[in-house]
């Protein structure tokens, strides 16, 4: 008898907990910049338990748009320069930084095959149109390098760079390619 009530009380706070997971758990927007989205399609998506690659219903007034639709990209903080590469305590991932000016795209061409061996990843940060961007995207793409488009002030003050293209790999990474 006197499990039973032991029993009863978990039973009881098990479903006060649930039901408080249940009410926490209802946020119902997203803030993005100036445009406040409703975050309904995506919770509802996720109570379908639908895959991952089904395309999500949103408003088209909803102000966000994929980076390669708002070419052409032009960093305002960064400009071309020598290609490059810094050394940054912390970096686990290797990052590369070009635009698709003649400069870089040249570095990227013979580049290439020891970025995707390092397991690089690249940002674009300079384009105009989005045709040479998705060719671009895709050679690296079948090299097994990912590529995405990214607004460059950010990664400029945050990794203290003002020019690109550039490598930024730790310190281990670049002691291992001076080493062979």
């Amino acid at each position: 008898m006197r499990y039973s009530g032991v029993i009863l009380l978990c039973t009881i706070s098990t479903a006060a907990l649930a039901n408080e997971l249940t009410i926490r758990r209802q946020p119902t927007v997203v803030y993005e910049s100036q445009s406040t989205v409703s975050a309904w399609p995506y919770y509802k998506r996720l109570e379908r338990g639908s895959q991952f690659n089904n395309p999500i219903d949103v408003p088209e007034h909803a102000g966000i748009k994929p980076m390669a639709e708002q070419l052409p990209l032009i960093p305002s903080q960064l400009k071309v320069g020598k290609p490059d590469m810094k050394i940054q305590e912390g970096q686990v991932i290797p990052l590369f930084i070009m635009g698709m000016d003649t400069v870089s795209l040249n570095w990227f061409t013979k580049a290439a095959e020891g970025l995707a061996e390092i397991g690089a990843r690249g940002v674009v940060v300079q384009a105009d149109k989005q045709h040479e961007w998705q060719s671009l995207q895709g050679q690296a793409n079948a090299m097994g390098i990912d590529l995405m488009l990214l607004a460059g002030d950010s990664l400029a003050q945050g990794y203290q760079i003002d020019t690109y293209p550039v490598v930024i790999v730790s310190p281990e990474l670049a002691r291992e390619g001076l080493d062979e």
